[in-house]
């Protein structure tokens, strides 16, 4: 199973990229929205599919990111500051797979909304790739360190 490393700026939390990446996917399909099919529940529904979507794959630990080899091996090579938090999505699939998945979902929750319905969908995709893809690498080592063996997990959404 393919995990992924979210590292977030400090101060910056999943509950805010998650929010963040509702908010521009929502946006996004604005332009092939039917106002006249629209209801106060949409939006809530939408995001509620996302955070159904993502639940399963995002994973936090209590010793993620406290030693050296957990940036050293990162593909891309970013600059590290250890102030960053550090989630999980581990992935029964590639990380394109999970985009797809959970952007149909969000789609499937609007689309008796949309007028045009394939580009609605490909930008609820587009919009998630960016939101998570901009704070996602991958490292090999991850998971698989003396440290992980020792790490609890904790609730990503509170962390």
């Amino acid at each position: 199973m393919p995990r992924y490393q979210l590292r977030l700026p400090d101060k910056l939390t999943i509950a805010d990229v998650i929010a963040t990446m509702v908010h521009k996917a929502w946006d996004v399909c604005q332009p092939y929205v039917d106002e006249r099919n629209r209801t106060p529940e949409d939006y809530a529904d939408f995001e509620m599919e996302i955070h159904v979507g993502i639940k399963p794959y995002l994973a936090a630990f209590d010793l993620c990111g406290l030693v050296p080899e957990c940036a050293e091996e990162i593909e891309g090579n970013p600059l590290v500051d250890y102030e960053d938090s550090l989630y999980h999505l581990i992935l029964p699939h590639t990380f394109s797979d999970f985009v797809d998945q959970l952007a149909y979902s969000a789609f499937y929750s609007i689309k008796h909304l949309l007028t045009q319905k394939e580009q609605g969908l490909e930008e609820i995709r587009r919009a998630f790739q960016h939101g998570l893809g901009s704070y996602l690498y991958f490292n090999p080592a991850c998971g698989r360190l003396e440290v992980c063996d020792t790490s609890t997990p904790i609730d990503p959404w509170k962390y």
